[in-house]
This record gives structure tokens, C-alpha cells and sequence, in this order.
């Protein structure tokens, strides 16, 4: 019986450990990991992770004082660290404790990028406050525009909430429209999921990404429907800076991916057909292969 107690303290002190990460509260995790030391279940590689927490302690004490820039830096290349590799199992906790720690700092009614690749939505995404997340990412659509990588987090969040449903129209506005600036932690769905491993097996990170939307779509898993004007006409100024879709198109495999949803929006919405004609031509430019690809399922 009192070896059973003697586990169940050490449990306790693990709950308690979590806790406080997450609280970001680092000295008082350092003093629960050390009870856990003289404790009845020593941790593996007890040392190592101290080590690595008290290196974790001394990099964020010296950021204190400095900006929000500097904390989202951190924030971004903390995870590429050699200390972190040993804290693997605690990291579910100190990511969402940094996050809540840079949240704390933000000014008040502040939305925006902290550094370039850092949003402050995906700050209140780590911490599971999606509302909010949700509410910075439609503050920066309506004040600055579209975002790609926005984009998904939004779809990220709904389907976190439940609505996967929803969630496909914001995946869709992110994929076709820059998938480069995408990224793998906020990719969801077995279906996708899956497509997106069999692609790493045999494709480079940027390639990978840019095949991604037009499997998804031959494969009806990605269904491109409808779609605001706002962002039609958006797509249609990034392909065609000369506002005509006679013009000279912009040439690049995103240009492809936003000329295939422009194409299907147009086909839809039974455009007349000079514009649609204009498109598929341009979309034969850039790639004839995959254009061909195209014009056989539709």
C-alpha cells in the first residue's frame, strides 16, 4: 500500500510539472522536476531534462525586457533547439505556456504579425482560445487582406471546433491561392493527411506543397465551389496584374493552382466564355501536362 502511494505522489508531481509549464511558470517547474529526482520514480533521463529546463529558464529570462519581436522569434525556433529534443513530451505544455506568456505582452486590440511567420491567431490557437483566434484572423482579412497561410489556420480552427464542413472554404482559399505559404501542423483530415504523406515519400517539401491542392481536387476531397467574389477578384488581380484575362498572366505553378479555381468558379457561375476560354489558355501555358489533366475530368 505505501509503495502504491509512493507512485501515486510521483504522478502528482508530474500533473503539477505540466501545470506549471503550461502556466509557463519555469522556476516552480524546476523545483517540481527536482522533487520528482529524490521521488520513489526517478524520470528517465532526469538529468538531460534538467539540463534542458534550466537552459529552457535562462534563454526566457533574458528575454524579459526585450520586444514582441524578439519573443516571437523565440517562439518560432524554440521548437529547433537541441535542448528541446529531450523535452519532446513536455513540449504540448511549454509551447502553449510561451504562447500564453507572448499573449500576456500583447497590446490591447493588437492583431497582426509579431515577426514574418508568426500571427498573433496562431498564439491563441496554441492556447485553445479559438474564438479569439478566429476574430484576429477576420480582423487581418478585413484591414489588410488575403492571406494564404491565414487562410488555413482559420480552417484549422473550425474544424477543431467541429465543422469540418466549413472548414473546407478557407482550406480551398489557402491551397489555391499560395500553398508554399501553408504549413504541415495545421493540415487536418485522414483523407489529406494521407495524400500529403504519400506526396513526402517521393516529392521535396515545395514541390509536395504544390502538388498538394491539385490531387486533393482530382480526388474530390478538396471540391472548389462557389467562392466569394472578394476572393475571386482577388485571385484574378494576382494572375492577371492587367485586371484582363486577356492579358499576359502571371507565370508560376501558384498562378496554375489560382487559374484551376478560377476556371471551376467560372465554369459554376456559367461565365461567358471568352473569360473562361482566356483562363484555360493561360492555365496550358504555364502547365500543358497538367492542364491536360484538367480538361479530362472536367
Amino acid at each position: 500500500m505505501q509503495q502504491r502511494s509512493l507512485f501515486d505522489q510521483a504522478n502528482l508531481l508530474r500533473i503539477e510539472l505540466h501545470e506549471r509549464l503550461a502556466a509557463f511558470q519555469l522556476a516552480e517547474g524546476l523545483e517540481i522536476w527536482a522533487k520528482l529526482g529524490d521521488s520513489f520514480d526517478v524520470p528517465q533521463n532526469f538529468q538531460e531534462k534538467l539540463y534542458a529546463l534550466k537552459k529552457l529558464k535562462n534563454q526566457v529570462d533574458s528575454l524579459k525586457d526585450n520586444d514582441l519581436g524578439a519573443w516571437g522569434n523565440y517562439y518560432i525556433r524554440l521548437g529547433a533547439q537541441d535542448f528541446m529534443r529531450v523535452l519532446q513530451a513536455e513540449s504540448k505544455f511549454i509551447f502553449p505556456g510561451l504562447a500564453g506568456e507572448i499573449e500576456r505582452r500583447l497590446p490591447p486590440g493588437f492583431s497582426g504579425y509579431l515577426v514574418p511567420g508568426l500571427h498573433t491567431a496562431e498564439l491563441f490557437l496554441e492556447t485553445g482560445r479559438f474564438e479569439i483566434a478566429l476574430q484576429q484572423v477576420f480582423a487581418h482579412l478585413t484591414n489588410t487582406g488575403e492571406d494564404a497561410l491565414l487562410r488555413q489556420v482559420q480552417s484549422y480552427i473550425l474544424n477543431e471546433m467541429g465543422d469540418g464542413r466549413a472548414a473546407l472554404g478557407p482550406l480551398a482559399y489557402a491551397l489555391f491561392n499560395n500553398p508554399l505559404l501553408c504549413r504541415e501542423r495545421y493540415l487536418w483530415g485522414s483523407d489529406l493527411i494521407r495524400e500529403w504523406n504519400s506526396l513526402r515519400e517521393h516529392e521535396d517539401l515545395e514541390k509536395a506543397w504544390i502538388e498538394l491542392p491539385f490531387i486533393l481536387w482530382k480526388k474530390g476531397v478538396l471540391p472548389v465551389s462557389g467562392g466569394a467574389d472578394s476572393f475571386f477578384a482577388y485571385l484574378m488581380a494576382e494572375v492577371f496584374p492587367e485586371n484582363e484575362p486577356r492579358g499576359n498572366p502571371v507565370l508560376s505553378e501558384e498562378s496554375f493552382l489560382r487559374l484551376l479555381y478560377l476556371a471551376e468558379t467560372s465554369r459554376e457561375r456559367d461565365a461567358d466564355w471568352e473569360k473562361i476560354v482566356s483562363i484555360r489558355r493561360a492555365m496550358k501555358t504555364i502547365n500543358a501536362s497538367k492542364f491536360a489533366e484538367y480538361m479530362a475530368l472536367i
